[in-house]
């Protein structure tokens, strides 16, 4: 919980998540009300719903003022866990990997069993983000600026490793896509 005041850094709304990569049962802070909640939803899918939810009072209070919103997702991060209708998307057969992939088998199944899983993940996220961008065009806010970026790759088995703790492109490699 971020308490109102100086610390919120200017935001007057605040929907606050408890960083700890509990996707189904994640914990999040809403207003000045310092008690967490407990989500029953996808965390992603939550927080778009938040997002929108913020946008759209910000449109029936005047419709003219200015906002900006932010929305930190945690996805695509281990562990990989989506909803169902997610993990039936991707077969780790049909994984293409990287030929910085070693060449053993077992390496080459468990990246692909990987990135299966994570792929669900960046799904999810697009369509996510698809839905802000649906609502944005639906109220007529096509011009408005909208910046995703990541905090860094994911190595995904290539060289044999996996996360982000290393120098390798795959790992500090990262997503920057503007729309305005």
């Amino acid at each position: 919980f971020v308490p109102p005041g100086k610390r919120r850094l200017g935001f007057d709304h605040f929907v606050g998540f408890n960083r700890g990569h509990e996707y189904f049962q994640s914990i999040y802070y809403y207003g000045d009300d310092e008690r967490p909640r407990k989500s029953r939803r996808y965390e992603p899918d939550y927080q778009t719903y938040h997002v929108i939810e913020f946008i759209d009072s910000i449109l029936r209070s005047d419709g003219e003022q200015p906002f900006l919103a932010m929305v930190n997702y945690g996805i695509p991060h281990p562990p990989l866990v989506a909803p169902s209708e997610y993990i039936e998307r991707y077969r780790p057969e049909d994984v293409r990997l990287s030929p910085t992939v070693p060449s053993e088998s077992a390496a080459r199944e468990r990246a692909r069993n990987f990135l299966a899983k994570y792929y669900c993940l960046v799904r999810n996220l697009d369509d996510n983000v698809s839905r802000l961008l649906n609502f944005l065009d639906g109220q007529d806010l096509r011009e408005t600026l909208v910046i995703l970026v990541s905090d860094h790759g994911e190595m995904a088995g290539e060289h044999g490793v996996y996360a982000k703790k290393t120098y390798f492109r795959s790992a500090v490699h990262v997503p920057l896509l503007v729309r305005y």
